[in-house]
């Protein structure tokens, strides 16, 4: 299962402005264990949907295991990384697949 370590949560847009309806949430961090990318490397999540337990689903199908979030973003978000768990919807399973399908 991929980590993400050094991990931040926001919102990215194609647009220099847009609404928040209009953006998609991401994540960006370090990986480990991640099939494509050596451990180490820096990414960006696709699109967060959900959550499958403790873990972190995105629109192409990966989930992700949090690890330490980026103390920077922390301290300027607080407690923001406890709010994003109990903010995402809990995924079943069946939708998971459903969504790797779209992607």
């Amino acid at each position: 299962m991929p980590r993400l370590e050094q991990w931040e949560y926001g919102a990215v847009s194609a647009a220099w402005f847009s609404l928040p309806e209009n953006s998609t949430q991401v994540l960006r961090g370090v990986v480990y264990g991640h099939p494509r990318h050596a451990d180490g490397t820096f990414i960006t999540t696709s699109e967060v949907v959900g959550r499958r337990g403790g873990y972190i689903v995105t629109r192409s199908g990966s989930e992700y295991e949090l690890g330490e979030p980026n103390g920077g973003w922390l301290k300027a978000m607080s407690s923001s990384s406890e709010r994003l768990i109990r903010s995402l919807p809990e995924l079943p399973v069946a939708e998971a697949k459903e969504t790797e399908a779209r992607s």
